[in-house]
């Protein structure tokens, strides 16, 4: 059935209620946002929790860092590591929470979507840094992000039954909005917005898959939308749009790469994706 409306607070509360993440990493992640950050108080936070404790742990000693000393403790961990390598793992681990399961809607099994949340907030703060915008973290924030709005419209693709779904030519973003009034993009920017996240981010995530039409984060969102590119093409979160992702040649331009860059460029997100699922489930 086609739509030519929908609500959005529904949605939203669908995926606020789905799994929301645990006190610790809520505090932990106050802490390593504020302006006086302490690492002292924010390892004390940390240390009480046991399954953050394991994880940050984990990070420090993995191969990633290379340590000549195993490093025994949270405090000397967070040290190590520092501001925005702990910040990075703590937002990893709260969108885990909501992004580990299946979404058939999309013809994604479970970890799929979460796998390419992870690729998708490496790759874009690699193509990011690369550019020297300083927006690196601002990109790791939004790509993890990005398609959080799949989590509410799963259900409702399933319930649409759309004719040929995994033969059809036309990407799934163009069947969103065709059969459900909306799509992804615009929903996980509206959740993005509800969570009062910044509005360049909220800007770049709802046009992630149409940049040009991108206002003050048409930058950051051109970053999105070619590290989707690469790991879409190469089956990351690819779903029933393994060949179904249509490319705009301007982002391209903006973050200075070719369709020709594309292996390179995955050869290099694919070890970041193994090291955060290393320092998540160990």
């Amino acid at each position: 059935m086609l739509q030519t409306q929908i609500n959005l607070e529904p949605l939203i509360q669908k995926i606020d209620k789905l799994s929301p993440m645990g006190h610790t990493v809520q505090k932990a992640l106050a802490l390593v946002s504020d302006p006086s950050y302490d690492a002292d108080r924010l390892a004390g936070v940390l240390a009480l929790d046991e399954s953050m404790t394991g994880m940050v742990l984990r990070l420090a000693n993995s191969a990633y860092f290379a340590t000549a000393h195993k490093i025994a403790s949270v405090k000397h961990a967070v040290n190590f590591l520092g501001q925005q390598n702990v910040k990075s793992l703590l937002l990893s681990a709260s969108v885990s929470y909501l992004m580990n399961r299946p979404l058939p809607g999309y013809g994604l099994n479970r970890g799929e979507l979460w796998t390419h949340a992870i690729g998708m907030a490496a790759g874009s703060r690699l193509l990011a840094d690369r550019l020297g915008t300083g927006l690196a973290e601002a990109a790791y924030a939004a790509g993890m992000l990005a398609d959080i709005g799949m989590l509410a419209l799963d259900t409702l693709l399933q319930e649409e039954a759309i004719p040929n779904m995994n033969a059809r030519t036309a990407p799934t973003v163009d069947l969103e909005t065709q059969y459900l009034g909306i799509d992804h993009a615009t929903l996980g920017a509206a959740v993005a917005k509800r969570w009062n996240l910044p509005d360049l981010l909220v800007d770049a995530i709802a046009h992630h898959h149409h940049p040009s039409l991108a206002g003050q984060g048409a930058k950051l969102a051109a970053v999105l939308h070619v590290a989707d590119a690469v790991l879409v093409k190469n089956g990351i979160g690819a779903g029933h749009d393994t060949s179904n992702y249509p490319i705009e040649p301007a982002a391209l331009e903006v973050v200075k790469v070719k369709p020709d860059d594309f292996e390179t460029l995955f050869a290099s997100i694919t070890p970041l994706i193994q090291s955060a699922k290393s320092s998540l489930n160990g």
